[in-house]
This record gives structure tokens, sequence and C-alpha cells, in this order.
């Protein structure tokens, strides 16, 4: 109806032409239009839900792929019923189209992902003993470890998806509509997409701080073991540190173990997510367990080659920059590796040049009195505030 709209042209203003045009559009042609666009709009609808749900109800895990079926079906339908939708041209049928895809997503497709997520953080975890279990019995490896992961996946797939649905219908269907008041409806729905996208982000986040929970009492015993070693240092201590590492290897090892095995079954975007969670989780306790202890000079110099170690390392685990999480631990080294208290003050403040300091002035004081060899008298009358 919008083609035959476009090619009505009118003639001469108050010629008969210019007044059978304006009597179409306003009378029975319009209301035709309207009628026939709320005719598309119900079978729209109802055919979109019958369709969602169908494939809901046949979601199945796909060889080869890191999610189930469901994903790729349900958006590949809401993705051709938007472009139908603008297709019409009617800025009224499209925001109809969109509330109810928008709806959709937030009721049966969110449940449906949610309801795989069940339970799926703790079969993932599990599954990694009872693939090393299958293998050393000569036993096929169990499947529970790739649905868990797909249910992970599915989540922040459809955010993705979620995402690209929006922008799709903002590069393509936005030029259709040249009234202001038609452009900015459509604005509001595709809006209200970029919030479920949002929603999406947070379950698969969710799910993802789970997983992480679950994965560092593996690494537990290595971060509790730094807290019984010393970096009060002699020349021999400091010697054989350099032979035998005694916490940073063996955690950076185990933190490779528990990661690596799961790269193939996640996607990329949930793989590094996951590894930043990691990250976070190990440097907090770093922070913790290192803030008691005391350090003398080769201590402190100890501590600095481990922090590199880590943050060299971390850096190959991830695509994303690390160097920012561990700026507390390094700025925690550099402090301790001064060779007096007041020297600090040629790094603070407005001395502090290219360096933004992550620890605050009474941090910093905490840092000074943890080297034995500095007076706690001249750290109080240091001025860094």
């Amino acid at each position: 109806m919008a083609w035959f709209e476009a090619r009505l042209r009118p003639g001469e203003p108050g010629s008969e032409a210019a007044t059978t045009v304006a009597g179409m559009r306003g009378g029975a042609v319009g209301t035709a239009a309207r009628e026939l666009h709320g005719y598309y709009c119900s079978l729209e609808v109802t055919y979109l839900e019958g369709s969602i749900e169908k494939a809901i109800a046949i979601d199945e895990a796909v060889p080869g792929a890191l999610t189930t079926s469901m994903v790729d079906d349900c958006f590949y339908l809401l993705l051709k019923c938007s472009r139908r939708a603008g297709a019409s041209q009617s800025a009224q049928c499209l925001c109809a189209v969109l509330s109810h895809v928008n709806e959709l997503l937030c009721t049966d497709v969110k449940r449906a992902v949610q309801q795989r997520l069940r339970g799926a953080t703790q079969q993932l975890v599990g599954s990694r003993d009872r693939d090393r279990d299958a293998a050393e019995e000569g036993q096929a490896a169990p499947a529970s470890g790739e649905a868990a992961a797909a249910a992970l996946n599915n989540a922040d797939v459809s955010a993705d998806y979620v995402q690209k649905l929006r922008r799709e219908i903002e590069q393509s269907g936005l030029d259709r509509f040249t009234v202001a008041a038609d452009r900015n409806r459509v604005r509001s729905c595709l809006s209200d997409l970029a919030k479920t996208a949002g929603d999406f982000r947070a379950v698969a986040t969710s799910a993802l701080e789970a997983l992480a929970s679950g994965i560092m009492p593996r690494l537990r015993s290595h971060l509790d073991a730094v807290t019984g070693v010393s970096y009060e240092l002699s020349e021999e201590e400091y010697a054989a540190y350099e032979a035998d590492d005694p916490w940073v290897q063996r955690l950076l090892a185990t933190l490779d173990d528990s990661l690596f095995w799961l790269q193939p079954l996640l996607s990329p975007s949930n793989y590094e997510s996951l590894v930043h969670l990691m990250l976070d989780a190990v440097v907090g306790r770093l922070e913790a367990v290192l803030t008691v202890k005391k350090f003398n000079q080769l201590g402190a110099l100890q501590l600095d080659k481990d922090v590199r170690t880590c943050v060299a390392h971390a850096a190959t685990l991830t695509e994303k920059a690390v160097r920012e999480k561990f700026s507390r631990l390094s700025q925690m080294a550099t402090i301790l590796n001064l060779d007096s208290a007041g020297e600090i003050l040629d790094y603070w403040g407005e001395n502090s040049g290219s360096m933004t300091w992550r620890l605050n002035a009474q941090e910093v004081k905490q840092m000074l009195e943890l080297r034995v060899e500095f007076e706690r008298a001249e750290i109080a009358l240091l001025a860094l505030s």
C-alpha cells in the first residue's frame, strides 16, 4: 500500500486532481492502508510467536558450534520479521513489530537461555575432573562440558545478536522515514533493544562470575602459600628464590591449567571475560596477602621480579591489556624498592609525571612502613596529601 500511495501525485493546488488525491489519502486509501497494516502486524506477531516457540522447543546441540540451535534460529526469525516490517515503510508497523520482538526477547528467549544455564557452571567446573577420570579409564569423555559451555555462550552470543539486530534496523530502517516524529518513534524502540542486549550481557556476566568462583579453589592453595613466604631475605635466600621460585611459577602454571581447556569451549568474548575475572581475583588476593608482610631491600627486589613475572604471563592469556589490573601491585613494588622513605616525594604529586597513582596517600605510607629499614617517624612526617 505504501508503494501505491507514493505514486499518487497531486496536481496543481485546487485542481480536480489534487482534490481527488487528497480525498483518497485521507479517506478510503488511508483507511485501507491502516487496516492492511493492522492485519499485517497481527499476522507477523502470530507467526513470530509460533516460530520462536518452535525454535526453543527443538533446541539442540549443534556439532562444532559454540551455542545451541535456538540462538541462531531465534535471531534469524527476529531479523527476518524486523526487515519485513521495515520494508512496509510504516513507522507504526515497524514499531509494533519491534516492540513485540523486544517482548519475546525479554520473556521467551531470555527464559530459555536462563533455563539452559541452571547448573551449567557447576557442570562445567566438574567436567574437567570427569574428563580426566574417563581418560584414565580409557573411556570416551562425557559431553557435559560442551553442553554447559554452550549454555554460557547462549547468553553471550544472544547479547551480541540483539545489538546486531538493533544496528541493522538503525542503519537500514531509519532512512526510509522522512518525518522526524517517525524516526524518533523507531529510535525509541531501538533503545529498548539496546537495554535488552544489556540484560543478556548481565546474564552472561553473572554466569561467568559463578564459573570463576568455582575455579578459584584450585588456585587458593598456591595463593595461600604466599602467606608463608618471607620477603626479608638474605643474599643466600635471594639466590635460592631465583633457583627455586617459592610460589609464582606454581600459581601461574595452575592458572594456565585451569583456563586453557576452557578456551575451545567458550565464545571468544566469554573466555576473555573469564580470564579477566580470574586475574581480578588473583590480584585482589595477592594485594591482601602482601600488604601484611615485611620487606627488606632484597625482599623488595624479589617482589618486583614476582610482579613483573605475573604481568608478563598474564599478558599472554588475553588479547586485552592487563597492565592496569596489576598497577596497584606494581606501585607497591615501586614504593618498597625506594632507597629511602623520603624518596617517594620524587614520584608524588607534581613530581608524578605520567604516572597515575592507584594508591592513596595513606596506602603509600602503609607500604613504606613495610620496609624494615625505613623509620616510622620519618614516614609519619611525609607530606603526601
